[in-house]
């Protein structure tokens, strides 16, 4: 993560909670148009926003009765959730390094994904296929 200094890691620090807002205020909104929708929003709203972040973090909690089992026929729903479990277990550094070397391939940079890097995803894209 190039912690050679603090510049380095207030930098980093900034992306991992840049990334970690981002994602999860992301999959709140797409969970809020996929949950059916109620009298009361602001209790939607909440729904989301709880599901977003205990699916990022891999928590695995949810507040409806009978867990996300309730809504094991709303697709979009389980995608979303999916989605943001994958993002947030393949961690900020594997993240960070993606960043950087989407962003130098159209800078016409070099940059290259370190081993940790390269394992997290061979053995990600390994147990998806499995």
């Amino acid at each position: 993560l190039e912690l050679d200094n603090w510049k380095n890691s207030r930098r980093i620090i900034t992306f991992i909670i840049t990334v970690t807002f981002l994602a999860e205020c992301i999959g709140a909104l797409l969970i809020f148009f996929t949950l059916p929708q109620t009298n009361n929003t602001k209790h939607t709203i909440f729904t989301a926003l709880f599901h977003s972040i205990s699916a990022f973090c891999s928590a695995g909690f949810s507040i409806f009765p009978h867990g996300i089992e309730s809504l094991n026929h709303n697709a979009p729903f389980l995608m979303i959730t999916g989605l943001l479990i994958f993002v947030g277990e393949l961690g900020f550094i594997t993240l960070h390094e993606l960043f950087i070397y989407v962003r130098s391939c159209f800078t016409r940079g070099k940059s290259r994904i370190s081993l940790h890097s390269k394992i997290v995803l061979s053995c990600t894209f390994f147990l998806l296929t499995i």
